[in-house]
């Protein structure tokens, strides 16, 4: 006769009870996907695609600190990413007052001054047939005890077609710079440049920064030719109002807002 009971042994499947796991554990399991997110390196998906026609702003972050040291990145910087002069190329150009604020924050940057960041890539390969910008920093100067300052006028140019390389830091009107020379001469350390990397977003541009004030003058390696790209992640909208920033040019694309402070990447 049944009973109208079961004993413990006697659950089916569908009967069976399912503990809860401990609410630490819980939540542990639930944040091990951000957990892995965030310690894996760049996936495919987050650098830029050069072979991508579609023209949109990118994200850049660019080598601050003296070669032969440990890389530290700049905050990043929104660049405009759109086919080249020739179809097997594409441009990036980074607008001149991000340059002078971001880039060149702390280096007395003269506003106004500077061109675009402009970067010509070759779809193809990932080198860099180009690269350079131009602009006027205000340096300190001194005689004795008078107290002033004087602009000078700087170029950079780049590319991962030339070789070069750098000399051991000196002392320059008050900075630490390490001079430009060629991978031959005696006394250079060889810097390899490498094309644009597209699993890891990374690109290495070989130049130099050429200073001058009158008819001073002097060459000095371009760290800035490091770089990482990766595709701008829209951010949701926080308020009702738009995000952008400014107009670089009135007929142009709009500039998202998205800066901060120096980090190392």
């Amino acid at each position: 006769m049944d009973s109208g009971t079961h004993g413990a042994d006697d659950r089916t499947d569908e009967e069976a009870v399912v503990m809860p796991a401990p609410p630490g554990l819980s939540r542990a399991l639930a944040a091990l996907p951000i957990l892995l997110a965030l310690s894996s390196g760049p996936t495919r998906a987050e650098t830029v695609d050069l072979h991508d026609p579609t023209p949109r702003w990118i994200e850049a972050r660019f080598v601050q600190s003296l070669p032969g040291e440990v890389a530290t990145y700049s905050a990043p910087v929104h660049g405009w990413l759109e086919p080249g002069p020739d179809r097997e190329q594409v441009t990036l150009r980074v607008p001149a007052h991000l340059v002078e604020t971001v880039l060149f924050a702390d280096e007395g940057a003269v506003p106004g001054s500077f061109q675009d960041f402009v970067w010509i890539f070759e779809r193809r390969t990932g080198h860099v047939a180009e690269a350079g910008l131009s602009g006027i920093l205000r340096r300190p100067w001194s005689f004795g005890w008078m107290r002033s300052s004087v602009e000078v006028d700087l170029t950079i140019r780049l590319s991962t077609l030339r070789a070069g390389g750098y000399r051991a830091p000196r002392g320059l009107a008050g900075r630490r710079v390490s001079e430009f020379c060629r991978g031959s001469e005696a006394g250079c350390t060889p810097v390899e440049p490498r094309a644009y990397d597209p699993d890891g977003g990374s690109v290495a541009a070989v130049g130099h920064a050429d200073a001058s004030y009158g008819a001073i003058g002097w060459s000095s390696f371009a760290s800035i030719g490091r770089a990482l790209l990766r595709e701008l992640r829209p951010e949701p909208a926080t308020t009702g109002e738009s995000e952008v920033a400014e107009r670089d040019d009135p007929a142009g694309p709009a500039l998202p807002r998205a800066q901060g402070p120096p980090v190392a990447w």
